[in-house]
C-alpha cells in the first residue's frame, strides 16, 4: 500500500489532490480524512436564544398548562 499526506481544503464537495501525487494514484484509493477540532464548539441552546424558531400559530403554555399534567 502506497501512503500520501496533504492538506486540502473541500471546495463544492470536492477534495483537490495536489498535482504532484496525481502521477502516484491510480483506480481505486482509500480516502481517510482528520480534521482539527474547531475551537468553537456549537451550543444549540445559545443559537437558539440568539436566533429563535420562528413558528407559526404558536402560543406558549400558561403557568397552569405546564403543571396541570402533574396532578
Amino acid at each position: 500500500m502506497y501512503t500520501i499526506e496533504f492538506e486540502s481544503t473541500i471546495e463544492n464537495d470536492i477534495i483537490k489532490i495536489p498535482p504532484i501525487h496525481l502521477g502516484q494514484l491510480a483506480g481505486k484509493v482509500k480516502v481517510i480524512i482528520h480534521q482539527e477540532q474547531s475551537e468553537k464548539t456549537t451550543n444549540y441552546i445559545d443559537e437558539l436564544l440568539e436566533s429563535p424558531l420562528k413558528v407559526e400559530n404558536f402560543t406558549p403554555l400558561s403557568r397552569e398548562e405546564i403543571y396541570e399534567a402533574r396532578g
